[in-house]
């Protein structure tokens, strides 16, 4: 009876882990997408304000 309980134990125990693993690393999979697009959406946004940036100097320039 001990060694029924204990196997039915273990197999369940084994069977969390497996499904806590899996879904880490579907999480893992879902928060690296997302911080692909934030980090693409950052790196825009620099560029753009970048470029903004280098287009007024140049206006001042002109104008100066």
């Amino acid at each position: 009876m001990e060694a029924r309980f204990t196997e039915q134990y273990l197999a369940l125990a084994r069977d969390s882990w497996e499904r806590t693993a899996q879904r880490g690393a579907e999480l893992r999979t879902e928060y690296e997408e997302t911080y692909r697009a934030l980090r693409r959406r950052v790196c825009a946004g620099i560029l753009l304000g970048a470029a903004c940036a280098a287009a007024a100097a140049l206006l001042v320039v002109a104008a100066g």
